[in-house]
């Protein structure tokens, strides 16, 4: 992986991640692969390829990796603890210092707006089922919406009230209901930004992005 902050000691991190129960590649979305993947500011996907060479045992150092950690949890343990000490990861430390960020991946996991617990991940998810219903079926008794409403721990009416918010972004409806004033801004960039790609593309990322709630 071409990446200026990777370094060789994430790979004891990485094998962490992948011994947790249940032990094995993690989805590239789980809870528990993006908290790593912002800890370190490396993209979930990347850090899901290294996760695949880790699991390959791909190179003489990565067999070494797991014949001195595989099975020692505890020793694994603070080796990782002293990684993230001495890496400065959640200390704020200069760690970053000179190095480029590129965050826009990472705004996806950040509540759009303060005092709301909804993140674009969440709005992006909300609009693939959106594309999948009717305006009339927009509702907080319709089967689909509880459902997701239950997965991301929100109210079904927060999730209409989203996808009324989606209505008046559509150029192809004529009545539009009133939207959340607080989230339409972020509506309007994701509706911007999916709305137009391949519904196939948009439910795959849909699918994936669950992965954070499921795991």
């Amino acid at each position: 992986m071409n990446n200026p902050l990777w370094q060789d000691d994430y790979w004891l991190l990485l094998l962490q991640l992948y011994l947790k129960k249940p032990v094995g590649l993690k989805p590239v979305y789980s809870r528990d692969a993006v908290s790593l993947a912002l800890s370190l500011h490396i993209e979930p996907k990347d850090i899901h390829d290294q996760m695949k060479k880790l699991r390959r045992r791909a190179r003489p150092s990565l067999q070494r990796l797991w014949q001195l950690y595989g099975n020692r949890p505890r020793k694994l343990q603070n080796k990782c603890k002293l990684v993230k000490k001495l890496a400065g990861l959640g200390g704020g430390s200069l760690f970053y210092d000179g190095v480029e960020l590129n965050e826009t991946w990472e705004k996806n996991f950040e509540p759009v707006a303060p005092g709301t617990t909804i993140t674009p991940m969440m709005l992006i998810i909300i609009l693939d089922l959106y594309f999948c219903l009717s305006p009339l079926t927009m509702v907080p008794e319709t089967p689909d919406i509880v459902e997701l409403a239950q997965l991301m721990r929100v109210s079904a009416d927060t999730i209409c009230s989203i996808m009324d918010t989606f209505q008046y972004c559509d150029p192809y409806l004529r009545h539009k209901p009133q939207p959340d004033a607080v989230l339409l801004p972020a509506c309007k960039k994701v509706w911007q930004q999916y709305s137009a790609i391949d519904s196939d593309e948009l439910s795959q990322l849909a699918s994936d992005l669950k992965q954070y709630f499921i795991s």
